[in-house]
């Protein structure tokens, strides 16, 4: 242990459902007897305004040993969740970064290790993952991070949950000792009833007209055994139409739209339902039987008026009765025994499958609330595989097929998760993903919930004011009101003063129509801007995934990225001690911001347990695939194991060499680099993914990219 350098993982998982952002602490290198870092303080502030969290996190951590450590930060960033602050604490400083050149910013970087400075290196490394680098933690040495995210809350029935993670298996040295979690809640269009824990025993407060309510929870050695989940319940909403609005000084302002049309929820109309269900070999055994299950949770649930079809695939395609149209319910019982006639096995065309439940909407006659349920567990390995052509195929059909939902289900770590997200996103849906562990049953269920009773169909939005322009708005299309899943319309307009709306759809057979009033003023809030531009970011990035890059779309990426300060594949920034801040009035650092020119391509990395795990958090599931090493890295730390998981490769501690040897490393052909040579930064220059694996201490034996490298340590 001389010369020691640990390396940590702090993951902030940041979620709908799940926020992972308790400070996890985990030394890849299992000889230390126990882990060195203490957590201080855990501060939390939540201000939950209008069913939108922004959560303030700052923690502090203690390095009790005589070690400087080298430490990572990653953090998966859910859809919908934007980090707005990032900081870090040296000594009693916090400091804050300069955007800039991601190349740049991490020639800097190496360039102030060198000098012995303290950098922080925040990377993007994918749409709702991020990396930050610290190379060195100093012995007796406190550090605080604090981080701010804003994200939407979902209202089921009157009952919202933000469930916020402190159940650790944690490695820390000692218990957390101090933690205090502690809110405020705001609601403008419906009174709050109760507000309390399934888990903790917090104080609260209900204000008398019961408009807003606050609460806490506080503790002092505290050791987390389970999630703090706070819940409220919510009245009914006492205006139809509600507008959030905000003025981010950028020569135009932001609003957020919730509707709620004041309908018989009960008279829901019919849909049609095409469920299409993956067959190939790799579903067979429990996954299978899990998926037939689902199918069957589907149809029995269906309405008397409602439609479907079933698809089954392997390299053949067969629907329902041999036929490309929609069964009446009669045909329930029927389709679920051939449901669970079929037997698993063969290969995967997911194209084709595609092609025939696209179909059966396009011949359908009188077709209502359209909802294509896709559920596979591989990659396309029949018929047209590329993924691109898939993606373009789908989309363009569906345009036809007026008022579709397309929901993906991901089972296990072989998916195509570029094909999935692209498919749920450009077409009003989302992707869910269900890990080894996690019940397809469960997700079907969840999803099926919200959406199994539209109100209004075909829905349209219609602006009119001669003092408010509104510029733009998202989602235009395929816009419909479900009872549980009121409509939102994120967008940015200009002036001020009386705005009309007009709503119209099909309510059952009739056309319904609606007009709202509102007084638009210059009200502020952040999140909104924060919604809305996340929002456009996607939807900007998911063009250049599919069509390809153009200096436009790249352009207007950067720009957004720029005045929101939200991470993107062209910005990263670097923070130092070495670097000259600026504060605001409140004494918060400034960042000033720079441009990169990094190309966004469609990910190399499209299948496997990484990908599914970071499309996992960007449709607000739980866990990563850098969670699941995690957990990993902390099982193998407390039993002294001698292997590590990294991005798919399996490396083993070789006691004669010495080193970490990769399973796929080959005895030939073989290119020594020491560590943090030229040579060793030039490389990594080169190919950022060499980051991950380097992390291992020590002589690390490496296949990357067909080439076999040994990276050797001076310090060993």
């Amino acid at each position: 242990m001389s010369k020691c350098k640990m390396i940590f993982v702090l993951f902030l998982f940041l979620s709908f459902v799940t926020v992972f952002s308790d400070g996890v602490l985990i030394p890849t290198e299992p000889v230390i007897e126990e882990n060195p870092f203490v957590l201080l303080e855990h501060n939390v502030d939540m201000t939950i305004t209008d069913l939108i969290a922004t959560v303030k996190i700052d923690e502090v951590f203690w390095n009790d040993s005589d070690y400087s450590q080298k430490v990572i930060y990653l953090f998966p960033i859910p859809k919908g969740a934007i980090i707005s602050d990032f900081k870090m604490k040296v000594g009693d400083t916090y400091y804050t970064g300069e955007v800039m050149e991601s190349d740049q910013a991490r020639k800097e970087f190496q360039a102030l290790v060198k000098q012995n400075k303290n950098p922080a290196l925040l990377e993007y490394m994918n749409e709702n993952y991020y990396r930050i680098e610290i190379p060195s933690f100093k012995p007796h040495e406190e550090r605080a991070i604090s981080l701010t995210y804003s994200q939407e809350l979902s209202n089921n029935d009157g009952l919202v949950k933000l469930q916020y993670p402190l159940e650790i298996e944690s490695l820390l040295k000692t218990n957390i000792r101090k933690i205090n979690i502690s809110g405020t809640i705001t609601s403008n269009n419906a009174q709050i009833y109760f507000v309390d824990s399934d888990t903790n025993t917090i104080e609260q407060t209900i204000s008398d007209d019961k408009f807003s309510a606050s609460f806490s929870f506080k503790r002092e050695d505290f050791k987390p055994i389970n999630d703090f989940i706070l819940k409220f319940g919510l009245g009914e909403n006492q205006v139809e139409a509600y507008m959030s609005t905000d003025t981010p000084d950028l020569g135009y302002n932001t609003f957020l739209l919730e509707i709620h049309p004041d309908v018989n929820y009960e008279d829901y109309q019919p849909k049609d339902v095409v469920f299409v269900l993956d067959k190939s070999g790799s579903m067979s055994g429990m996954k299978y039987v899990q998926a037939q299950k689902a199918a069957e949770f589907i149809i029995s649930r269906l309405y008397e008026d409602d439609r479907f079809n079933l698809i089954l695939f392997n390299h053949d395609i067969e629907a329902f009765k041999y036929y490309f149209n929609l069964f009446e319910s009669n045909k329930k019982k029927e389709a679920i025994d051939w449901i669970y006639s079929s037997r698993a096995g063969g290969n995967t065309n997911i194209y084709g499958s595609l092609d025939m439940a696209l179909r059966v909407f396009h011949n359908a006659e009188n077709l209502q609330n359209p909802i294509l349920v896709f559920l596979t567990d591989g990659i396309p390995t029949e018929g047209i595989t590329d993924p691109e052509a898939i993606v373009k195929h789908v989309n363009e059909f569906s345009q036809g097929i007026n008022g579709l939902r397309l929901f993906a289900f991901g089972v296990g770590y072989d998916v195509n998760t570029y094909i999935l997200d692209l498919l749920t996103t450009n077409n009003n849906g989302q992707t869910y993903y269900v890990t080894e562990n996690e019940s397809i049953e469960t997700e079907i269920a969840r999803l099926f919930s919200s959406i199994s009773k539209p109100v209004l169909s075909d829905v349209k939005v219609t602006f009119m004011s001669n003092d408010v322009e509104i510029i733009d708005y998202l989602p235009k299309t395929g816009l419909t009101v479900y009872k549980d899943e009121p409509l939102k319309i994120y967008g940015r307009y200009k002036g001020s003063g009386k705005l009309t709306m007009k709503l119209t759809g099909k309510l059952g057979d009739q056309n319904f129509e609606q007009m709202y009033h509102f007084n638009v003023s210059s009200n502020v809030n952040k999140s909104i801007s924060l919604l809305w531009a996340s929002r456009q970011i996607n939807d900007l990035i998911n063009l250049i995934r599919l069509y390809g890059e153009t200096e436009d779309l790249k352009n207007e990426v950067i720009t957004l990225s720029k005045q929101f300060s939200i991470p993107t594949p062209y910005t990263s920034y670097l923070v130092s001690d070495d670097s000259t801040q600026k504060y605001d009035a409140s004494g918060s650092p400034v960042l000033s911001q720079k441009t990169i020119n990094r190309p966004a391509a469609a990910p190399s990395m499209q299948t496997g347990k990484s990908s599914v795990v970071q499309s996992k958090q960007m449709n607000m599931m739980s866990q990563a695939r850098q969670a699941e090493e995690a957990e990993e890295l902390m099982q193998e730390a407390k039993e002294g194991s001698d292997y590590r998981l990294i991005k798919g490769k399996r490396f083993i501690w070789d006691d004669e060499k010495n080193a970490w040897i990769d399973d796929d490393f080959k005895e030939e052909n073989i290119i020594r680099i020491e560590k943090y040579s030229d040579e060793y930064f030039e490389l990594i220059d080169e190919n950022k993914d060499l980051i991950d694996y380097l992390q291992l201490k020590g002589t690390v034996y490496l296949e990357f990219d067909s080439k076999n490298y040994i990276f050797t340590d001076d310090e060993d």
